[in-house]
């Protein structure tokens, strides 16, 4: 959200000297209302993200604020673009995934610390809650939960949801599962999507909106899963292995709908080798958790996502609360030294 009034403001036309002195003022504005919220909210804002400041500082049993780019999931095609915002670049420090990621950002990101700490759905607690709820409502027999691709930040992600309907019956059959799950993101649930999904005669779940929540509940969805899907690569491949859920992707036509803006900001910002970068993850990834490889999690598989999530990267209490105190100290050291040689 700050990104975008940011882009909004620093993209507006300086034609005259009045038009000058309005844009600085809401820049300036910006600005104070940033500071004012990190203040009173004790978190900046990427960190806010999916609760992630908060489940880390309570496995760590750190309680000052977290001073470093917590990155809230995992980019693919050696993005780096869109990692934080410019205060969060200000602070030098940058909590990724695995040695992937590490490798992306040490090459665009020389002078600032970068730290693995693995799946971040490590750190939290599941809601049993939730899970005695989805358990309640299921069948005697295995369960499929199915992630469709979802949408971002003003980008729709469209797709032919009937024919994708058909591979998850197939795959059922396939797997003799007696329930399927359909997981919807938040922003989907907006638009509907979980309505045609049940007017289709599938059962709906969701993390939810609530950012402190979303792990949780998310945590909870793949515990009451037997085997897990997708017809998208993203962040929650990774944490279904990392639970010993076999996942299977599913190959499907998507394209993105939104404005002209929506598109530059989510897309072309990202780096001009991103498409292509992107493509080939694709097809590793694709061709790896097809249903030709099987329907058990296999070595191949686990080397894969340990590369990406960074599985053997997980963090004791201890270790993390070290990471997050050598955060704080080094934001004086970057800024004094390093900042100005970008």
């Amino acid at each position: 959200m700050y990104n975008r009034i940011k882009s909004v403001i620093y993209n507006l036309p300086i034609r005259t000297k009045y038009e000058y002195t309005t844009i600085y003022y809401l820049r300036n504005c910006y600005y104070k209302y940033l500071k004012s919220f990190i203040r009173k909210a004790k978190v900046y804002p990427n960190n806010f993200l999916y609760g992630h400041h908060y489940w880390l500082k309570r496995y760590a049993n750190y309680e000052d604020i977290i001073c470093g780019t917590i990155e809230h999931g995992l980019y693919f095609g050696e993005n780096y673009n869109t990692t934080m915002s410019d205060f969060e670049f200000t602070l030098g420090s940058i909590i990724t995934y695995g040695q992937y990621r590490y490798n992306v950002l040490r090459q665009h990101y020389p002078h600032h610390k970068i730290f693995q700490i693995g799946p971040r759905i490590n750190y939290v607690d599941p809601d049993i809650g939730y899970y005695n709820n989805i358990k309640s409502d299921l069948l005697d027999g295995k369960v499929l939960t199915f992630f469709p691709e979802h949408s971002i930040s003003g980008v729709y992600a469209n797709y032919d949801i009937d024919a994708t309907i058909n591979k998850i019956r197939k795959l059922k059959h396939f797997l003799n599962c007696t329930n399927v799950l359909i997981c919807c993101y938040f922003q989907d649930i907006y638009s509907g999507l979980d309505l045609k999904y049940r007017e289709r005669g599938f059962a709906t779940v969701t993390a939810g909106a609530n950012q402190i929540n979303f792990l949780p509940r998310l945590k909870a969805i793949i515990m009451a899963s037997d085997y897990t899907a997708s017809n998208g690569l993203g962040t929650n491949l990774g944490y279904c292995v990392f639970m010993h859920k076999p996942h299977i992707l599913i190959a499907d036509d998507i394209n993105y709908l939104g404005s002209q803006e929506a598109l530059y900001n989510e897309f072309l910002t990202r780096g001009n080798q991103w498409a292509n970068k992107y493509e080939y993850e694709k097809h590793v990834f694709y061709d790896m958790f097809s249903m030709e490889n099987g329907y058990t999690i296999n070595d191949r598989q686990m080397k894969l996502c340990d590369f990406y999530w960074g599985f053997s990267q997980i963090k004791s209490p201890k270790e993390l609360n070290a990471i997050l105190m050598n955060c704080k100290d080094y934001v004086a050291e970057y800024r004094k030294h390093a900042i100005n040689t970008y």
